[in-house]
């Protein structure tokens, strides 16, 4: 996923806004706080300013920028911006798309306090307009994107969108304030077409369209800027979409007392592994005990039994009954019973088969065991919404086909709109539910969500939702509550996964790559706790 940098705003689990959470934000800061909104617009436009000079493009000494504004008042953060350039040293143009008569209030006066220190500013009314632009834009090495705001909405069309197609097509890098023109706010998707950013500017808290596909890619580097909004509507419980960042995942992290034991870290109990697909509830086993847990313990088909145990010698394997198509069977349960109240949590579902003898296992399985259980890949196919309210809570981890069987829907529209899909699957079945994916969600029955902007494409390979089940077993085993556990799985998981894909690249990346770079992961976190 792109580079996200909080610039000025430090915190540790920083809240996304919707954009009409942004907007009630700027009103109360105006309301309650007496802030006035040219404050909020001049902290903006500086921290903008900032970050073009930041950009190589920006800081030459033969650096000309164009700065491209609506009229609204993303429009007037880019006058800001302009000035501040202007003022120190660099050559800036304005464009403006539209009718100056047209600009009100804080974002019309910015624009004739630009006028006035002598930046040229130029109004794009037609094909003329549109000529010149063109031109300026191949002689400027960067463009200011001030077009478009998260007050948006619709689709771009008209000298609009002629203007976002020149901003592309001309060759220089681009600036986007709050979002990229054209692109939408709360889930990323182009309307029709957005502006390809090389570096996003975004206004006191990220935007979830920003930080999830198709978003990311019009995004590039992230950067979160200050404006002195308070802090306490930044941080309120109202804003229920939140982000992790590097250092609250270090502070997440279970704690481990210097004179610990197994049994003290936890027992996971893996369930699955049908003949042929042995190696998923290995991986889950082997990347439980990488994420902490004390001791893994899997129970699959007895026949399968020596298969699965040749694998590692640090997993115990319980045999089950087996079912002569090589899957487990009803009968397992019973046999079970002792480990079950030996284990701290159950994992169930790598590798189980979607057979009805072994989703009849799942369901008896749910009915009857009392602990938090992790529910996975074959096992989501045995789920009901009344079967699913277990005593201890679960979290149900599926991928966008397995979530299309969830909600009676189909994976083209769970991508469509994933944040709902997250949300709906988490109140329906009354469970945490994480929807794998690029730009995993992490979605609470009461409402609160979390994106996870850790990981990467070489992370799209067989066996790699395994190791995540055994991973959030393990932290649930360690003691930490289900969401948290949802939420540093999903976050340690594809951080592995990027620590292995700088190492091996993203093509031939496998399932094992990430359990093999699971210790780099924690040491990276462990270092800053």
């Amino acid at each position: 996923m792109q580079l996200l940098r909080l610039s000025l705003l430090e915190v540790s689990v920083l809240k996304v806004a919707l954009a009409a959470e942004m907007r009630g934000i700027d009103k109360r800061a105006a309301d309650d706080y007496a802030i006035s909104p040219i404050i909020l617009m001049e902290n903006a436009g500086i921290s903008v300013a900032a970050a073009a000079m930041e950009m190589p493009a920006g800081r030459s000494a033969s650096s000309r920028v164009c700065v491209v504004c609506g009229r609204g008042n993303n429009g007037g953060d880019g006058m800001v911006a302009a000035r501040h350039l202007f003022n120190r040293g660099i050559a800036v143009c304005v464009y403006l798309v539209g009718n100056l008569s047209a600009m009100k209030g804080e974002a019309r006066s910015n624009a004739e306090v630009a006028m006035r220190l002598g930046i040229s500013l130029t109004e794009v009314q037609d094909e003329a307009g549109l000529n010149e632009l063109r031109h300026n834009l191949l002689s400027c090495r960067l463009a200011v994107d001030a077009l478009l705001g998260t007050g948006f909405k619709g689709m771009a069309e008209g000298l609009t969108l002629e203007v976002i197609r020149l901003l592309n097509s001309t060759g220089g890098a681009v600036l986007a304030v709050d979002v990229p023109s054209g692109l939408d706010a709360d889930n990323g998707k182009p309307l029709p077409e957005a502006v390809r950013a090389a570096r996003t500017v975004t206004l006191a808290l990220p935007k979830p369209g920003l930080l999830v596909y198709p978003g990311i890619e019009y995004t590039g580097m992230l950067t979160v800027a200050d404006i002195s909004v308070p802090r306490n509507l930044l941080v309120s419980d109202d804003l229920k979409t939140n982000i992790l960042t590097e250092a609250e995942a270090a502070a997440m992290l279970p704690f481990r007392a210097p004179q610990t034991y197994k049994n003290a870290e936890g027992m996971v109990l893996a369930i699955g592994g049908a003949r042929g697909m042995t190696g998923a509830i290995s991986l889950t086993g082997i990347a439980a005990l990488r994420g902490g847990a004390g001791m893994a313990r899997l129970a699959v088909p007895a026949q399968e039994q020596p298969v699965v145990a040749a694998y590692h010698r640090e997993l115990m394997v319980s045999p089950v009954d087996g079912t002569s198509h090589g899957c487990i069977a009803p009968s397992a349960l019973p046999g079970l019973a002792g480990i079950l109240n030996e284990a701290n949590v159950v994992a169930v579902g790598p590798g189980m088969t979607r057979r009805d003898e072994a989703l009849e296992f799942v369901r008896q399985l749910l009915r009857e065991y009392k602990g938090p259980v992790v529910v996975d890949a074959d096992a989501l196919y045995a789920l009901t919404p009344s079967g699913l309210k277990t005593e201890a809570g679960a979290v149900i981890t599926p991928h966008p086909g397995e979530m299309a069987h969830l909600l009676d829907s189909s994976a083209a529209e769970v991508q469509k709109e994933r944040f709902g899909a997250a949300a709906r699957a988490a109140e329906i079945y009354g469970a945490v539910t994480v929807l794998k994916g690029a730009g995993t969600l992490i979605a609470h029955p009461d409402g609160r969500l979390f994106i996870n902007t850790t990981g990467n494409s070489g992370m799209a390979t067989a066996g790699a939702g395994d190791v995540l089940t055994g991973l959030i077993a393990a932290l649930i085993a360690q003691g930490m509550v289900l969401y948290d556990a949802a939420v540093l799985g999903a976050y340690l998981h594809g951080l592995a996964g990027d620590l292995a894909a700088a190492d091996k690249g993203k093509t031939s990346l496998v399932a094992g790559d990430i359990i093999d770079y699971l210790p780099a992961a924690f040491a990276r976190l462990e270092g800053m706790a």
